[in-house]
């Protein structure tokens, strides 16, 4: 009998638990620079590990072309060198322009 009784008071405390669960309304914001000058500098950093472009070619463009658009002069800048890393086939020279260029970013 005395078993029945803990067992019931055991049950009632697990349900009473699982009841009175609360959910969080917390809210989390995440800050992350999807600025061009960020991203190029991203990718570069990826470029320099890897010393090599691989497919990231079509995604250098297309920030450069957003860089042109909010900061043409620093566009201007480091486009050279981003069409001369394109065309490198030399991991370590990869390597250094991708360097130079996160530098300039």
């Amino acid at each position: 009998m005395k078993l029945i009784g803990i067992l019931a008071i055991l049950c009632g405390l697990v349900l009473n638990g699982c009841n009175s669960a609360t959910t969080s309304d917390t809210k989390v914001n995440l800050n992350v620079d999807t600025s061009p000058e960020a991203q190029l500098k991203s990718l570069m950093a990826d470029i320099e590990k890897s010393g090599e472009v691989g497919s990231g070619e079509l995604i250098i463009q297309s920030e450069l072309d957003r860089l042109k658009k909010s900061d043409a002069s620093k566009a201007t800048a480091i486009e050279g060198n981003i069409k001369e890393l394109l065309t490198l086939k030399d991991s370590s020279k990869v390597k250094a322009k991708a360097a130079e260029i996160s530098s300039q970013l």
